[in-house]
Parts: structure tokens; sequence; C-alpha cells
């Protein structure tokens, strides 16, 4: 650990060198706080996007019977009945916390709701940079690195997904207990005969970070990496270093266990099916690790262009990834020859670590790599950043260029932020930035599509629908899209295709039948278009959508009792479709 520096005069403004001097770590904290909330005040504005919907209805499904004792005992995840393996209860918690403070506000339910979820997510973002600026001092020293690294991970256009995403507050909960337990263990560190309540704290703030994301479960690595990187004490001898450990050690133990049997006890677990596909998708998976882990350092380093889905194809070395190394090269070459490789090479495993989990060691679900996933190694980062500013000469000269270099890269990724931003506004521009960037990926153009027929432009989504069959022809999803917007262009040959081929791929979903129903019933074709709704409330009782449609046809051939009988049922379950299928019983 280096020395501790002595604090600068009050009456002086810059150092010798020429590089500014400390101020109160107050007005430190002010600036990083500043510059994170000035930087996505916008997003208070934006609406609920991709996932976002599915994890809300989730959450409300969860907590409809139980409130918040449901979430302890559910699995984090965007539908019934895709199991996931998660177990992220501190997110699903301020999800539904935010969800009864939306409605005690009032005024529009929806839009207040968007509105306390994103001021949360800024909120989180604006708390841990704060905490890295406390982090990076404690570890490289309290000066003006410290807060320009503080300043870097407060505008990073990387975190804009984590930030503007609701659904990337995953990332923002770990990264805020992690950085948490990691300023715990260092108080722990130096505290001597007063360490037990930090060591305390440094368990529970772990046991949190878990309870977020799983990733967390391996911030004991780092920190045991960070004890011989930084600390240097690891060759005082086994004894003296259990001695030092061990209490640590059995905190994070503690912490581990009660987060296994919290997951335990609520059932969540991928199941033997889901293991095995696990397994078989492994040696594929693995072809990914290299590129993927070239593809996360060049978005540390450059972060450019920027993506909200990475496909496998576009993990492939490029000219910015082979400059993001060569960058990294010269940067760790630099902290070793002026005596902060140590420094450098903690932010490094941090990083690295931190990274593990979403480099294809394990198949992932989904893109092959996300942005949202660098927020906590961007800790390693920071880190980097710090230590390669201290290896600035004394001299005037070099002081100032280190800080003009320092201040363009911090501009240059809060302009990078502010122009990601906006992406994130809607399902319609992030969608649609989707579709340019990835144009080979199927929920690309799967969400763009719903979005054109959400917004009556069927002939557009039409175009979409197919483009994602293209890229995967068992796309259920997207066979329904199509059929539904086909049947609203009459063209009901396409419409029916695409539906019977929905019906054959996932015979349980009742969806399809009441759409192919409907297209049936539009074509002339009632007989058929009365069984495949019959058998739409069969398999989903409680659609409304299926009843009224059923009703309706039943009117159409004249079965009046048979679709007053649905008309009762309907009367329960959607008012507005029950008064629609009496006036037509009516006529």
């Amino acid at each position: 650990m280096q020395e501790p520096r002595r604090k600068p005069s009050a009456t002086s403004a810059r150092t010798a060198g020429g590089a500014p001097t400390d101020a109160p770590l107050l007005w430190h904290a002010l600036l990083v706080a500043a510059t994170a909330l000035a930087l996505y005040l916008p997003a208070l504005r934006y609406g609920l996007v991709w996932d976002d919907p599915h994890l809300l209805a989730q959450v409300d499904r969860a907590t409809h019977d139980r409130g918040a004792a449901g979430l302890l005992r559910s699995e984090f995840q965007l539908f019934a009945d895709r199991p996931t393996g998660y177990y992220r209860p501190v997110v699903t918690l301020s999800l539904w916390a935010d969800t009864g403070l939306a409605a005690a506000l009032g005024g529009d339910p929806r839009a207040q709701r968007a509105r306390v979820l994103h001021a949360t997510n800024l909120g989180l973002h604006v708390a841990c940079s704060v905490l890295l600026l406390l982090l990076v001092r404690s570890l490289a020293g309290a000066g003006w690195p410290a807060t320009v690294a503080a300043l870097l991970f407060a505008a990073h256009p990387a975190h804009v997904e984590s930030v503007a995403f609701v659904s990337g507050r995953t990332d923002l909960w770990a990264a805020l207990f992690a950085v948490l337990a990691m300023l715990a263990w260092l108080r722990a560190r130096r505290a001597a005969a007063a360490a037990w309540p930090w060591i305390a704290a440094s368990g529970a703030t772990l046991l949190l970070a878990t309870l977020s994301k799983e990733t967390a479960f391996l911030l004991p690595g780092v920190l045991l990496g960070w004890d011989t990187l930084i600390i240097g004490e690891g060759a005082a001898g086994p004894r003296k270093w259990w001695r030092r450990m061990g209490p640590g050690l059995l905190a994070w133990a503690v912490a581990i266990a009660l987060a296994l049997a919290l997951r335990g006890a609520a059932g969540v677990g991928e199941g033997a099916a889901s293991i095995a596909r696990a397994a078989d998708a492994a040696p594929r998976a693995l072809r990914l690790v290299l590129p993927a882990l070239l593809t996360y350092l060049r978005l540390l380093l450059l972060p450019r262009p920027l993506n909200a889905y990475y496909t496998p194809a576009q993990l492939a070395v490029s000219a910015l990834t082979l400059a993001a190394c060569m960058i990294a090269l010269l940067a760790g070459g630099l902290c070793a020859r002026r005596g902060r490789g140590r420094l450098a090479a903690a932010g490094l495993l941090a990083s690295v670590v931190f990274l593990l989990p979403v480099v294809h060691f394990v198949p992932l679900q989904g893109a092959a790599a996300a942005e949202r996933f660098l927020y906590l190694p961007s800790v390693g980062l920071a880190l980097v950043a710090a230590a390669t500013l201290q290896t600035a000469r004394p001299s005037a000269r070099s002081q100032r260029i280190a800080w003009i270099l320092a201040g363009g890269v911090t501009v240059a990724c809060a302009l990078g932020t502010l122009r990601r931003l906006p992406v994130w506004q809607s399902e319609a521009t992030l969608f649609a930035d989707m579709v340019r960037t990835s144009p080979g990926a199927p929920v690309a153009h799967y969400g763009l599509a719903s979005v054109l027929a959400d917004a009556g432009r069927d002939a557009e989504a039409v175009e979409h629908y197919r483009e994602t069959l293209r890229l995967k022809p068992d796309h259920v999803d997207a066979l329904n899209g199509l059929g539904t917007s086909s049947t609203s262009l009459r063209n009901y040959d396409e419409a029916r295709r695409a539906l019977e081929t929905a019906i054959r791929l996932r015979p349980e979903q009742a969806r399809a039948y009441t759409n192919l129903g409907i297209a049936c019933a539009l074509s002339g074709d009632d007989a058929r278009a009365i069984e495949l709704f019959r058998r739409a409330v069969v398999l989903d009782p409680g659609d409304p959508k299926a009843r009224f449609n059923f009703g309706l046809a039943l009117v159409g051939v004249g079965q009046a009792d048979s679709a007053r009988v649905q008309l009762a049922i309907l009367q329960q379950l959607d008012a507005r479709m029950a008064e629609r299928l009496q006036r037509e019983l009516q006529r």
C-alpha cells in the first residue's frame, strides 16, 4: 500500500507540476454526482422498453396475493413458463416498491410508473459513481486522479444500457453493494482491533450483492487478489495471512451460504433439462470466450460503436479491438515502469473476474454480449485509469498534458453518452437502432415489427415479421404477428399459413388458435373458426379475446344461446368486451 499523502496547502490553487490540487472530498463527490445526474436527467421522460413490461408483469403476478413475500419465493424471470435460474429479490423488491410509490403519487399510472422506475435507476447510478470515487481514493490516494476515474465511470457510454433500461438495474444494485463490500473490507483491513463491525458490513453487503445479481458471488475472489496485489502482505506467512483474512473469509462464507439457502428455499434452479441443453451448447459457446473478452475490452476502452444486441458474428476481432488491446498494453507498461503496476493489475483483475460469467464459459441466453454487463467490471477500469494518471512526471508540462488528455477523454465519454441515450427513449427508437446495428438479429426485426403493428402500420410490420422468420423460421411469436398483420391487410392465405405453422410448433399456445380463428371467420370459414375458438378457450379459459370472438362467431351462425354462455363468462373477464358482445346479441 502506498504511503499516505500530505494535505496540500489550502491557499494553493495548483501544485508545482501544474495539476489541480486536491479539494475537500465533498466537492469531488458533488462534481461526480452532478455529472452522473446531468447526463441522465433526460431518461426520466423515457418509457418502458423491451424486457421491462414482461419483468414488471412477473413482479405484479408474484405480489398479487402475497405482497413482498411472494418476491422472496419467486424466480427472476420475464415469462412464467421460461425458467432462468436467477434469484434477484433485491431487484424485484425495488421494482415493486417503485410501483407502489408511483401509485401513491397519482397521475397517469403508466407514465408515473415509468418516471419513478427511471428515477430509481438514475439515483442508483449517482450513488455508484460517488461510492466508486471513495473506493478509488481508498486504493489510489485522495487526489484528482481518483476523481477523474470516477467521472469516467459516471460518463462512460457503455453504461447507458444499465441506467436508461429499467431492467438493467440488476447491474446497478449489484455494483452498489459490491463497492460497499469493497469499502467495508478496506476499512476492516485498516481498523485493526475495531475491525469486526466492518467485517460484518462486508459480509452483509456481499449478501445483498449476490441477491441482486449472481456475478457478485465472485467478489471474494477479487478481494483475495487485491490482498496480494495491493496490501502486499501475502508473503508474511500462512499463519499471519489467516489471522488477517480469516474473519473476512468467514463473513463471506456465511453470506454466500445464506444466499444459496434463500435460493434453495425459493426453489430456484434451471432443472436437469436446462443443464443438459447448456452442456450441449458448451462446445460451441467456448469458441466465443476470447472474442467476447476482447469485445468487452474494446467497449471499455473505445466504446464505439455501441449496440443493444450483439450477435456472435459481431464479436469478431476488429481494428478497434486491436487498437483497444494496444492502449491496454501501453497503459499497463507505463504503470509498471512508474511504480503503479500493482494498482493497475488490481483493476485488471476486477474487470476480468467480473466478466467471467458473461464470456461464454457458461452458455448465455439471448445476446452474445451486452453492454450492461460492463457496469461492475468498470470498477476495474476506474482503478486502471487512476493508476495511469498517477504515472505523469512531476514536471509542469507533463502534468498539463496528462490533465488535458484526461479532460478530453471525459468530455468525449460524456458526449458519447448524450448521443447514445435517446436510443432508449422508446421501443420505436430502440428497435429501429437495433435493426440498423444488428440486422442479423431476429429479436431486432421482431421488436420493430411489433411496434409497427401496434401503430397500425401493418404493411411495414409484415416485412419485418418476414425477415424475422427468414433468420429464425421457428419464431412462434413472429408467426403469430405475421398472421395477425396479414389478417388486417386481408391477406388471409399468408395469415393462415403462418398461424397453422405456429400451432404446429407450439400446439399448447391458445393465442395462435384465436388468431387463426379470426382469419378463418373473416375469410368466410365460420365452421372452422368456431372449432378454433373452442380450442382456444379450452387451452386458456381466462382469455377474454378468445371468449369474445367465440361468442361473436356463434352469433354469426345463429347459435345465440351458446353465445350467451360465453357472454356470461366474458362479463367476469372484461366488461368492455362483454358490452360489445351484448350489443351483437341484441341486433
